[in-house]
């Protein structure tokens, strides 16, 4: 309730505002904000206070844990601006929601989790109208997203509770930002419940630094619902980062999950309807959903189900033009209402089925962390593989409960120790690696993309030199991410250290190199237990003295059960000067 943890210099609370507290050192001492917390309570209890100052009414979470705490029996009094708060939230239960990620923000790659606040009576108070609870930075509108992942890194923003229609949350997240929403109802009873919400009215306006990795929005939740039971330590293990589907699945190992609501977003709904279209009426959609375009072109289609497909696309197509290009209102309404009008003339209901919910939702997922124990051979060189990926999430990895087309990797560390001399070295560092394969349909071109930061050993093991490498490519994908896919990107590649000038080249110490690259793959999921994916690259240096450069990779993932895989990898890279290197290995991956 205090927010409190240990350091390694004591006690220190996690809010870092000092309104918070009683005590004048009560952020960092616990037993003097007791203390003064009991003292204000006997104040108030002595003397006639009014609202604003009885702890009764500014402190109520903290008033009923001492009533139980010490078997007490305190007078109640009337707090008229709490129970005005309270009765407006009207909630009678909560719901935990989870937008699924959004790969084209820093900030919102692992998703984000909010509380939304249920009626009891949800036929007459629906699930858009009640509230929402969300912790969020304090950020100005038009702060640029890269900033703002920088500054959350190093704690520089203030993070603050908040509430608001929930229905605000669905169309920034579910419209806006084309995420999937995952709903959670909570299992609280009627005294947890109420524990929550004194705590949740004493944290109004109340400042805590916002860290990106763990004291974030997730984190931050998940220590609010621990006021729920005295027994809970939700934060406990999120020491050092806190990813925002590790806080659910912590919850239900709780037991504190139960029903599970998909809200599927308004993408996912229109890619939903193209693909149970023939193309022909898909064509049509596009025609009419354009300003001032007639309705004429739906008559080419003979059969009355694609009319009313084409009709009921193109006007949800429309709208979603409207909310995400700059389309003018008296552009867009007269076309919506003419597509209405339209889908009247032609009998039938609905011909589309509703989106079907995944089976698998995001914290039946594999674990975020992953390590591998392997073995391979590398230039004529055995070697037994040790790696550790603290987070998240690689196209090989089973995509069942993840954003199929994202890539995330941070601070993976590959260690290698070499038979032969019984030697144990660093051989890979993954600062980064984020992807984008979003393929193209026929509603979406959208532009893929991905970026990779890391540290690899070249040359012969023990004799070997670091290259350091950043490269971001841009291009297009098509197909089916749980299928087959194929992927074409160009992009740029630079170089650092001595490895990057070239090795075989005598007096050459140019320790850096550039490159255009052009790349071309493809990714198949032939069973649902197994993924293979390949990779052909093209670097033509344009400085550095390697020349032409050609890369590829071959992978297959075989799933043994939801935290553990086997995997099997070849690299290969040929220099124009003759040079090769290939590396092949098998692993047994542990998710954890």
């Amino acid at each position: 309730m205090g927010h409190y943890h240990q350091t390694l210099s004591g006690w220190e609370s996690q809010v870092d505002d000092p309104d918070f507290f009683l005590a004048p050192d009560g952020q960092h001492n616990p037993e003097a904000e007791l203390r003064a917390t009991w003292d204000s309570l006997q104040g108030a209890l002595r003397t006639s206070l009014d609202e604003a100052e009885d702890i009764r009414c500014h402190w109520p979470a903290r008033v009923h844990w001492l009533e139980r705490r010490l078997s007490l029996d305190i007078p109640e009094r009337a707090c008229p601006e709490m129970d005005r708060w309270l009765s407006a939230v009207a909630a009678y239960n909560m719901t935990l929601v989870f937008p699924g990620g959004y790969m084209n923000s820093p900030s919102s790659m692992f998703g984000h989790t909010l509380l939304r606040l249920d009626a009891q009576d949800r036929s007459r108070n629906p699930d858009l109208t009640a509230y929402a609870v969300n912790f969020a930075a304090n950020v100005a509108a038009d702060q640029q997203d890269a900033l703002y992942a920088i500054k959350g890194i190093f704690g520089a923003y203030g993070g603050f509770f908040s509430l608001m229609p929930y229905y605000k949350k669905v169309n920034e997240y579910n419209d806006l930002e084309s995420r999937d929403l995952w709903e959670y109802r909570l299992n609280l009873s009627p005294e947890m419940l109420q524990r929550v919400l004194w705590h949740l009215w004493e944290l109004n306006d109340i400042r805590f630094d916002y860290w990106f990795f763990d004291e974030n929005c997730s984190y931050q939740l998940l220590a609010l619902l621990s006021v729920a039971r005295d027994d809970l330590n939700l934060t406990q293990g999120f020491d050092l980062y806190a990813i925002p589907v590790d806080t659910i699945r912590r919850l239900r190992e709780e037991g504190l999950l139960g029903q599970v609501h998909y809200r599927p977003s308004f993408a996912t709904r229109l890619n939903a309807m193209s693909e149970q279209m023939p193309a022909e009426a898909v064509s049509v959609a596009n025609q009419l959903a354009q300003p001032q375009a007639p309705t004429a072109p739906v008559d080419r289609l003979t059969r009355d189900r694609q009319k009313a497909e084409a009709l009921e696309l193109a006007y949800e197509w429309m709208n979603f033009r409207f909310q995400h290009q700059p389309l003018p209102r008296e552009e867009a309404a007269p076309q919506l209402r003419r597509l209405l009008l339209a889908r009247a003339r032609v009998p039938g209901g609905s011909p589309f089925e509703s989106v079907q919910t995944p089976e698998v939702t995001p914290d039946e997922g594999h674990a975020s962390s992953r390590w591998t124990v392997g073995a391979g051979h590398y230039e004529g060189n055995s070697y037994l593989d040790l790696r550790l990926r603290p987070s998240y999430h690689d196209m090989l990895d089973d995509p069942a409960g993840y954003l199929p087309t994202a890539e995330l990797n941070f601070l993976e560390l590959d260690m290698r120790y070499w038979a032969e001399d019984a030697r144990l070295e660093p051989w890979r560092l993954t600062v980064m690696e984020l992807a984008n394969y979003a393929p193209r349909t026929p509603i979406f071109k959208p532009l893929a993309w991905r970026l990779k930061i890391d540290g690899t050993q070249v040359g012969e093991p023990g004799e070997g030199y670091w290259r350091g490498r950043f490269a971001v490519d841009a291009g297009q994908v098509v197909g089916q991410m749980n299928g087959l896919y194929g992927f074409a990107f160009a992009g740029i590649e630079a170089q650092a250290g001595h490895a990057s000038g070239g090795l075989d080249q005598p007096g050459h110490d140019q320790a850096w190199g550039l490159a255009p690259s052009v790349s071309l793959g493809s990714g198949w999921q032939p069973l649902d237990r197994l993924r293979l994916r390949l990779e052909a690259r093209w670097l033509p240096f344009v400085s550095g003295n390697q020349g032409d450069v050609f890369q590829g990779q071959v992978g297959a993932n075989w799933r043994l059960s939801r935290e553990q895989a086997i995997r099997l990898e070849w690299q290969a890279e040929h220099q124009a000067q003759g040079e090769t290197r290939d590396d092949i290995r098998v692993s047994w991956l542990h998710y954890f």
